[in-house]
């Protein structure tokens, strides 16, 4: 067995000018499809919109009415002391 110096790691740490086997050694080396890959869980929004349909993205506007609902909703589930927001006064 050889004497250690305390300066030698007790574990081996790899080179950061080596990375490992496989491993893409710059964002240089990827194409689009690589970093943009389709969503498998969503819709393709480009598609929706060649289709015709309106995007994925579109919201209902918010309304007084809806709000309201959800008001009147969130009080039935959870009661008046659920709408309370605790907060201290700043020091």
């Amino acid at each position: 067995m050889t004497a250690r110096s305390p300066d030698t790691p007790t574990h081996a740490t790899p080179d950061a000018a080596d990375p490992p086997a496989g491993a893409i050694s710059s964002t240089a080396d990827l194409s689009v499809a690589d970093t943009a890959g389709p969503d498998a869980d969503g819709p393709d929004a480009d598609q929706l919109l060649v289709d015709g349909q309106p995007p994925p993205s579109a919201r209902t506007t918010l309304s007084r009415d809806r709000i309201v609902q959800a008001a009147v909703e969130f009080v039935d589930e959870h009661g008046l002391p659920g709408l309370s927001m605790p907060w201290e006064l700043p020091i």
